[in-house]
């Protein structure tokens, strides 16, 4: 008997309880805004994800960039809410894969891009425009942050301003409290914030606001104050070594996420949608030259960039010893602006010689650019995706009859309504005459039904394009007619080459415009 207990009691107290065995699962978030706020606004997602993951407890982690970095490169974090920038360094350095775009909530108004502020004190006469603020001290969250750096500090350079940085890093709440101290002239952060610390009775905006924004962007189409272009909202993000089905069942409970959920009404969000295309991030940032793909060459000309002021401080110190110091400080203060708007010039021609001049649509040279991106997309994420080659049936003969003026106008209304009809992801392209390319990037990994959505979309820009057009003459006159679109599909692989690609879109082009016209006709998977 006594021995029967002795075995009952070490069976008792060495059970090991199945709670033990449940998986852990750890969700990084960016702290743009304070930790406690932070934590407050996302405390419902753990509860949320362990509904769709079995066995398996949540962590919500809320970092820094520095910590951050540090958690993603030791593999502690599996599922990450970022910063476009941040996730595009975080995807080329450790594999990160974008699962959803999140969408904000602005007095009701779901919003899926985001902006920089730039801002300084009212009562800052001497500051009025961005020109104002060449030569003084302007305070930034990081150089990983966007909103907060990379969309104003794009702002400013583009313009040719040269200002001193000041990094306050993580939240934004920094850079405001700097300004409103007066330890800086000027500040910048992302768009929300100056709104968040209104609602939370922090500051106070319109009348009687100490700040005032510069470069102040309408509001109508984007609710909160911003200074700079917008781009996509804060990727959701898995990291490489988490399993496809749990990425997955993620994915599907943050695109289930109704406004008026607890998670949506506590972080103020509307949900999430499938991932954006964050092409312009990756551009602003080879245009800042922080993309970590790009090959560095520190040439003399980064030298003089990146350390303008000592070494002119260095040539007046040696033009004081000659007799024609004044000369060359006038000449040295012309060159530097004449330098000024060359740079401002420079980025105006590369962004006209990516745009065809009369639809506005993407060039050959943008398509092919975009063309390499996603098929660099698709071989890192195993994706298909489709090149739509289209050539209008019916256009020559009102080149013919009324001129070239009437044909632009309505090569033009071609234009927009591909653009009305393709997703926000896809590339529209002319090039040249009446010949159009739709690049239809991240179709999914099935290939039957990657060309049925391919082919769904060909269709509705045949059916939009073969709708009678409008065309209003120089002498005020209306012009009726038709065109229907011969349009040709390939589908990709990331392991298509483009020349073969272009190839088969046309032959495919061709066979329908051989067929009967105004049809579409499917090319194999390449």
């Amino acid at each position: 008997m006594r021995c029967l207990i002795a075995i009952w009691l070490v069976s008792l107290f060495t059970a090991v309880p199945e709670s033990s065995a449940e998986t852990v699962v750890r969700v990084g978030i960016l702290a743009f805004r304070p930790p406690e706020i932070t934590r407050r606004q996302w405390a419902a997602l753990p509860p949320l994800l362990e509904t769709v993951l079995p066995d398996t407890r949540v962590e919500l982690v809320v970092l820094g960039y520095p910590e951050f970095d540090a958690a993603a490169r030791a593999g502690r974090l599996d599922f990450m809410l970022t910063n476009p920038e941040h996730f595009v360094l975080l995807r080329n350095r450790y594999g990160a894969t974008a699962l959803a775009t999140l969408v904000r909530l602005e007095d009701g108004r779901p919003l899926v891009e985001l902006a920089g502020v730039i801002f300084t004190r009212a009562d800052r006469p001497d500051i009025e425009t961005l020109d104002d603020l060449s030569g003084k001290t302007v305070a930034a969250v990081a150089e990983e942050a966007l909103g907060g750096y990379l969309l104003g500090a794009w702002e400013l350079q583009k313009r040719g301003i040269e200002v001193r940085y000041r990094f306050t890093g993580q939240p934004h709440d920094h850079v405001v409290s700097a300004v409103l101290r007066r330890e800086v002239d000027a500040g910048m952060v992302r768009s929300g914030v100056l709104e968040a610390q209104a609602a939370e009775g922090k500051l106070r905006l319109g009348a009687g606001s100490p700040l005032k924004i510069l470069n102040r962007q309408p509001q109508n189409e984007f609710p909160q104050l911003h200074s700079t272009a917008r781009v996509p909202e804060f990727p959701f993000a898995a990291a490489r070594h988490v399993a496809p089905e749990t990425a997955r069942a993620v994915t599907r409970a943050l695109l289930a996420i109704e406004p008026g959920d607890v998670l949506a009404r506590q972080a103020q969000i509307a949900g999430f949608r499938p991932p954006a295309d964050y092409t312009p991030v990756e551009l602003l940032m080879l245009r800042l030259r922080a993309h970590p793909e790009e090959l560095k060459q520190f040439t003399f000309a980064d030298v003089m960039l990146r350390y303008r002021q000592p070494l002119t401080a260095m040539a007046s110190l040696l033009l004081v010893v000659v007799l024609l110091a004044g000369l060359l400080l006038h000449s040295h203060r012309r060159l530097r602006t004449a330098a000024a708007d060359n740079r401002r010039l420079l980025a105006e021609a590369q962004e006209f010689a990516l745009h065809d001049a009369l639809t506005a649509l993407s060039n050959r040279r943008h398509l092919e650019d975009r063309l390499h991106l996603a098929l660099a997309r698709a071989r890192r994420n195993d994706q298909q995706g489709a090149l739509i080659y289209l050539d209008l049936d019916n256009f020559k003969p009102l080149n013919d009859q009324y001129g070239h003026a009437l044909g632009d106008k309505l090569l033009c209304e071609v234009a927009r309504r591909m653009r009305e009809v393709v997703r926000e992801s896809d590339t529209v392209a002319r090039l040249g005459g009446d010949e159009f390319v739709v690049l239809a990037p991240d179709l999914g990994n099935d290939p039957a039904e990657a060309v049925e959505a391919a082919r769904v979309l060909a269709e509705k820009l045949r059916l939009a394009l073969a709708a009678p057009y409008f065309l209003i003459q120089e002498g005020g006159g209306q012009v009726e007619h038709r065109v229907t679109a011969s349009i040709g599909l390939a589908l990709f692989t990331g392991d298509t080459e483009p020349v073969e690609l272009m190839r088969h879109a046309d032959e495919a082009m061709y066979a329908a415009k051989h067929g009967g016209r105004d049809r579409v006709v499917v090319e194999a998977t390449l």
